[in-house]
């Protein structure tokens, strides 16, 4: 997606596709692009490229959120991994962490992941036994072999990382630069699992493995709207969506 400076117009590049200005007999720009025709599609043009980046990344909720003003709020979740004992090895299909009740944690809303934290958390008679304890503690971390494999379960479901990885390997692929495009969409319908293996004999047992997610949602006690709904506000607002975009997301 880039900016159309001589019309003033957002046009989507590459993920969608890309529609040419008309041009005027004297070779001067006429009317700006029109990237909705169809049915379905809505007229005008919105500037704001987060709002266009929510609608790429699926979701025009969102998208609708940051048009309106609507604050955007930080929320950070766990999915927790205990091993027991130094003889576990593999702690199989662990989901978020629940509420203080006891049920299963679920989202509400959608919400745009965009960083995945850990700690390996020593519990054990030897933590905090001596000063260097935590500073061994600390590097352990990154080189204790600890590995996870990671998938999103609901619709759509798909593997994220399908064989174990080392945690700090799929931290360093999730944050920063390094995702597309400033993260991913997680959906009401959808949650995350996990998997943990320890490819080398823990050195002291009980350890525990957090995993802290952080994602971006929407602050309003209001209802929160249908995909439909999102598109024709945002169309009122002269968000142009062109209609496969439209049809693709509201099925």
């Amino acid at each position: 997606m880039e900016l159309d400076k001589k019309n003033k117009a957002w046009r989507f590049t590459g993920l969608l596709y890309e529609r040419e200005p008309k041009k005027n007999p004297d070779g001067t720009l006429g009317d700006p692009p029109s990237l909705g025709d169809g049915p379905g599609a809505c007229g005008g043009c919105g500037d704001d490229p987060q709002v266009w980046r929510l609608i790429q990344a699926g979701s025009p909720r969102l998208a609708l959120a940051r048009a309106s003003g609507i604050a955007i709020v930080p929320l950070v979740f766990n999915i927790r991994a205990m091993f027991p004992d130094t003889s576990t090895v593999d702690v199989p299909t662990v989901g978020m962490e629940g509420n203080q009740g006891g049920s299963p944690y679920r989202l509400v809303q959608d919400c745009l992941f965009d960083s995945f934290m850990f700690r390996v958390q020593n519990e054990s008679e030897t933590a905090n036994l001596n000063q260097f304890q935590a500073e061994s503690d600390y590097y352990y971390n990154y080189q204790g072999g600890i590995e996870a494999i990671l998938s999103v379960e609901g619709q759509p479901r798909y593997t994220v990382v399908s064989h174990y990885t080392p945690l700090s390997t799929i931290a360093d692929a999730f944050n920063g630069n390094s995702h597309w495009p400033y993260g991913w969409i997680l959906k009401p319908n959808q949650t995350l699992l996990m998997s943990f293996h320890a490819t080398v004999p823990l050195p002291t047992a009980p350890m525990e493995v957090i995993c802290s997610f952080r994602v971006w949602t929407t602050a309003s006690d209001g209802d929160v709207p249908s995909n439909r709904q999102a598109f024709e506000q945002l169309c009122d607002m002269g968000y142009q969506v062109p209609a496969g975009v439209i049809t693709q997301l509201c099925r």
